[in-house]
């Protein structure tokens, strides 16, 4: 049987969505917001000022409505989804971006930075998102998963510029809390992802990009920041049917498989030249070993192609085990 790929139009299609946007009225979420309202979704504005929402809400016409909220209390992310519950029944996805940065020297970082920044950037999209679980799962098939989207940020991944260290800390956090919520849902038809952008213009960025515009763009690859086609395209591919097969965050079993049973026993092979074949063996034996350590501590869930290849790797090891401690 054959099966044809869906075209373009169709494959990256989010028209009709329901989107919830923190942080949507300016910056990064404005931008994915804008991208989604173009393409036909329904888009729900969130931010702490209601005269911002308000005011790109008016601008963007129908399909567009403001949802003033704080997000980075319990009581506020309540408020935000009766809000929305008020307007719509189901939401197709939900994108966390509301943020705050806090920059100070390492010796006189204030405590307070820890507590507000922690609060919005890694507090915030795990409350929001249980809170909204209802609305995702009804809209969540397993043709069309519902989609959560956090923004993290290249801090999060690497050591910053600037000393930031709630924030750098908070995204890393935000990193690792998708691939564990991401692990949760996925059963539900829930895919969750991260971004993890650079610098974009915007409020949190201005002070760096005024002080040294030339200096951060040189330190690109492309020689520049981020554009908001940048931002808008990297959500709504992660909205569309093309990155609707399984969450992003999954480890290849495969992959792993081959790295812990096939490649010692090419490095083994070659090395020694099967001069001492014992040690072919022992290289296999312990990645065999590691591996079975990997599945009893995480378990496996993987597609019969892998499966077909972890048992042929298997095979192929135990073959040259017994082989080599056979030779000696």
């Amino acid at each position: 049987m054959s099966v044809g790929a869906s075209g373009p139009a169709e494959l990256f299609d989010v028209a009709g969505r329901h989107v919830l946007v923190t942080g949507g009225s300016r910056g990064i979420g404005e931008m994915i917001t804008r991208g989604f309202h173009a393409a036909g979704a329904t888009v729900y504005v969130s931010a702490r000022t209601a005269s911002a929402c308000e005011a790109l809400v008016e601008e963007l016409g129908e399909r567009a409505v403001a949802l003033p909220a704080d997000v980075s209390s319990v009581k506020g992310v309540a408020a935000l989804v009766e809000g929305l519950s008020a307007h719509t029944d189901r939401l197709d996805v939900l994108v966390n971006n509301a943020g705050a940065t806090w920059g100070a020297d390492i010796e006189d970082y204030p405590d307070e930075a820890w507590d507000k920044v922690l609060a919005l950037n890694l507090k915030a999209p795990f409350n929001l998102t249980v809170a909204c679980l209802d609305l995702l799962r009804a809209a969540a098939t397993a043709d069309h998963p519902s989609r959560v989207i956090n923004i993290g940020s290249v801090d999060g991944m690497r050591t910053p510029i600037w000393e930031s260290y709630a924030y750098s800390a908070s995204k890393a956090g935000v990193h690792q809390l998708t691939r564990v919520v991401g692990a949760r849902l996925a059963r539900e038809h829930i895919t969750v992802n991260a971004i993890a952008p650079g610098i974009f213009p915007s409020k949190m960025t201005a002070f760096a990009l005024e002080a040294d515009e030339e200096g951060i763009e040189e330190s690109v690859p492309l020689g520049r920041v981020g554009r908001p086609d940048d931002a808008a395209g990297a959500a709504i591919f992660l909205s569309s049917r093309a990155a609707s097969s399984r969450p992003a965050i999954r480890t290849s079993g495969a992959v792993f498989t081959f790295g812990c049973l096939v490649l010692p026993g090419i490095l083994a092979r070659n090395l020694f030249r099967e001069t001492r074949p014992v040690l072919v063996a022992a290289p296999l034996l312990a990645g065999a070993a590691a591996f079975a350590g990997f599945v009893l501590a995480h378990g496996l869930d993987w597609p019969p192609a892998h499966t077909a290849v972890f048992l042929l790797c298997l095979g192929v090891a135990a073959a040259w085990a017994v082989r080599g401690l056979r030779a000696r």
